[in-house]
């Protein structure tokens, strides 16, 4: 179910006060999505010189991606037209 714009002050204040989230540092990977628009296996492939920080921009290359026996790696995006 989706957050509506009400609501949505109150969920974030819930996620940064929660003891596991922050341990896992998990609000700041909810901020970011929640600020790009980006979803989870994007926005953990990227890395810093995916992200232009005086500009305020992430170009989005790669996503995480589960592969058995190996764990978590970054698959390039295939390029498109």
């Amino acid at each position: 179910m989706a957050t509506s714009l009400g609501e949505l002050r109150g969920f974030l204040e819930a996620v940064r006060d929660d003891d596991v989230l922050k341990r896992w540092d998990t609000g700041e990977l909810i901020d970011f999505m929640l600020a790009s628009g980006r979803q989870v296996a994007e926005v953990c492939g990227l890395e810093a010189s995916s992200v232009d920080f005086d500009a305020g921009t992430a170009t989005v290359e790669a996503m995480a991606v589960r592969v058995n026996s190996r764990g978590a790696i970054r698959q390039p995006l295939a390029k498109t037209e």
